[in-house]
């Protein structure tokens, strides 16, 4: 059995264009090449030494899986989830509810900011994300907070855990001399932070 060339009759050939999508995405390299490494299944893991005729056993060395691919290599392996556990994101005797910012970078065409929202498992609560509008990002990063602790009080949390990768806003909150202390949004989230333990 095999999988018969595209039709040109059929219209575009679906797969020739999952191949575009590494390089229109406008996102950091790392990621382009995290989405290509998906679709291209470049990793010699157990299941393409197998393929390729280098081995004969597809199973993982580590957990004895059935067929160690590249998804059970980053994400199923009992190894990988041990190394995924050690994210700080489940420090649960600490914190009642975690609040992970993943915000996306304001652009030109369309700025937006979002985050999600764990518990303190690292469970999935909810995601957001907000249009905002011709703005900075130090402004999309702000409305990241703003909107995720505002949810996050709106669920009954009082115990947060905010990430960001951006050191100008953790010091545009909490120095109250900087110039951006007058600005209505670092006054609201500081508003909103009063009201956690």
């Amino acid at each position: 059995m095999g999988i018969t060339p595209p039709n040109p009759l059929a219209g575009d050939d679906k797969i020739d264009e999952l191949w575009k999508i590494p390089r229109k995405f406008q996102k950091p390299q790392r990621i382009r090449l995290f989405i290509w490494m998906v679709l291209k299944d470049p990793l010699l893991t157990n299941v393409n030494h197998t393929r390729r005729g280098l081995g004969d056993n597809s199973a993982c060395g580590i957990c004895d899986h059935n067929f160690e691919d590249f998804l059970h290599v980053i994400r199923d392996c009992s190894t990988t989830k041990a190394i995924w556990a050690q994210v700080p994101w489940s420090i649960d005797e600490v914190f009642k509810s975690s609040l992970c910012l993943a915000k996306q970078f304001a652009s030109v065409q369309k700025p937006k900011s979002g985050g999600v929202i764990h518990d303190h498992n690292g469970k999935w609560i909810l995601g957001f994300n907000r249009y905002l509008g011709m703005c900075l990002v130090l402004d999309a990063e702000l409305w990241a907070i703003y909107d995720g602790l505002d949810l996050t009080l709106d669920q009954g949390h009082d115990k947060v855990l905010i990430n960001t990768n951006s050191m100008e806003v953790v010091w545009a909150i909490q120095d109250m001399h900087s110039k951006d202390s007058n600005s209505t949004l670092i006054r609201r989230i500081r508003q909103l932070l009063a009201k956690i333990d």
